[in-house]
């Protein structure tokens, strides 16, 4: 039987791990959605940096949980979300994730260097990565929850504009609305609940807290990178010819396949079968993947937001794509199996556009979903 003091004692943790959890929960779609996964880790470390700025300045007296020491590292937070706002572009050369990581690991080397004109760095290192959750008091938790319902409140009144921004960013723009300023918004709300988190549960309090129970050595991390595989995100499939599936489904993504198709080159010829919905910007999407498709073959997708093949040919027809190489298809199924009849071991068969297209090929291929 439990003993009171103890379920007293990790009452306050255990309703944190819950509110924070909830809140990152939600922005995880968010950054999911637009393909910056490293966006959490990078803010936090950010937050830590300014922080440990904070901590050097003779305005925080050395408490690490000053209220000028939260103000700073928020402040760094914020030109972070700026910086990460202000480098989304159309066309920029290197991609917003790469910058992102770099982010990280300039606050990283930025916070360490820092840390070591304090007297006591090693402290501030190990509460700055594993945090202080089990010494939360409720004051802190009830602080927490109220200023995370405040964002949630936040995301709630305009979670059209956002959940549209992260969905299909290009029809947003061609609207009119400014997305730099709504993608500073977001990364501003998102970097105030991880200047909150880091201060409370600290950049790896996760993994600090499994590490004895549950040991990960060099040789699980290497098996698991071999072994992990996303279903439908450039999902590798191997056929008489390879057949990549990806749903990339608008220009970021699309770009995203392409330098992933890059990596990976084939002899052969690219065999594109692509589907899309009415309110994507399919010319876009086809400048993306024009300088690496050899053949189109365009298929036809049902539903009231589906687009009919002969649309997508007209498109590509306006970007000078050749008839020659274009064919079309009422569904999925037929262009696979026409496809799969003409290519040879040193072709590919890249399936793309939508998840109802790279739905249907994994269903007719029979592959686990």
């Amino acid at each position: 039987m439990l003993d009171m003091t103890i379920l007293s004692f990790l009452a306050a943790p255990f309703v944190a791990s819950l509110v924070i959890a909830g809140i990152h929960a939600y922005l995880g779609v968010h950054v999911v959605e637009r393909g910056v996964i490293f966006v959490d880790l990078s803010l936090a470390q950010i937050a830590a940096f300014g922080a440990t700025i904070a901590i050097l300045l003779p305005m925080s007296g050395g408490d690490p949980h000053g209220p000028a020491v939260y103000w700073i590292s928020l402040l760094f937070t914020f030109i972070g979300a700026a910086i990460f706002a202000t480098i989304r572009s159309r066309r920029a050369r290197i991609p917003q994730e790469a910058i992102i990581g770099i982010s990280y690991a300039v606050a990283s080397a930025a916070t360490i260097l820092a840390m070591s004109k304090s007297t006591s760095e090693g402290e501030h290192l190990k509460d700055m990565l594993v945090g202080n959750i089990l010494a939360v008091s409720w004051e802190e938790v009830w602080h927490t929850a109220a200023l995370y319902a405040v964002i949630g409140a936040f995301h709630f009144v305009f979670r059209k504009k956002f959940l549209a921004i992260s969905l299909d960013p290009e029809a947003v723009e061609r609207s009119g609305v400014s997305l730099r300023l709504w993608d500073f918004l977001f990364y501003m709300s998102f970097g105030v609940v991880i200047s909150f988190s880091v201060e409370i549960a600290g950049v790896l309090m996760v993994l600090h807290a499994l590490s004895d129970r549950y040991p990960v050595n060099e040789h699980a991390i290497r098996r698991g990178l071999q072994e992990f595989n996303l279903s439908g995100r450039f999902q590798v499939v191997p056929d008489r010819a390879q057949i990549i599936l990806d749903v990339a489904h608008n220009r970021q993504s699309m770009e995203l396949l392409v330098q992933n198709l890059r990596g990976l080159p084939v002899p052969g010829r690219t065999h594109v079968l692509i589907g899309m919905l009415s309110d994507k910007n399919h010319p876009a999407i086809f400048r993306e993947i024009m300088e690496i498709a050899d053949f189109w073959h365009l298929v036809t997708l049902e539903g009231p937001r589906g687009t009919d093949s002969g649309m997508l040919g007209r498109d590509l027809a306006a970007l000078g794509v050749s008839t020659d190489r274009v064919a079309h298809y009422p569904v999925v199924a037929d262009a696979l199996n026409r496809i799969r009849e003409m290519v040879g071991p040193q072709d590919r068969i890249v399936i793309t556009g939508s998840f109802l297209t790279v739905g249907a090929a994994m269903k007719h291929l029979r592959l686990p979903r």
